[in-house]
């Protein structure tokens, strides 16, 4: 089991390492939504051992949660590029 503190790991970041994962274990996750939750790691017959999958499992929190936050803080700049590319799909050819 691996206690996640949702204060630093945003809550899609824990479920997409969870989901990143899904080939070697199944996860579960139990607790308070807004807090902390703690992820229960069942291998799927998998040669690897339990503090291996632990271990990529806090990589893939960490991997998920940049982007996450990269996603946060270039969300109005990705609009912008598609409100521009689809006003120029809009406007009349020349």
């Amino acid at each position: 089991m691996v206690e996640v503190d949702l204060t630093i790991y945003p809550r899609d970041a824990v479920l997409r390492a969870c989901y990143s994962l899904d080939d070697i274990a199944s996860f579960q996750l139990v607790g308070d939504p807004g807090k902390a939750t703690v992820v229960e790691v069942v291998p799927r017959g998998s040669s690897l051992a339990d503090d291996e999958i632990v271990s990529r499992l806090k990589s893939a929190l960490i991997d998920f949660a940049l982007r996450v936050q990269i996603e946060e803080q270039t969300r109005e700049l990705r609009d912008q590029i598609w409100r521009t590319a689809f006003a120029e799909l809009g406007s009349p050819s020349r």
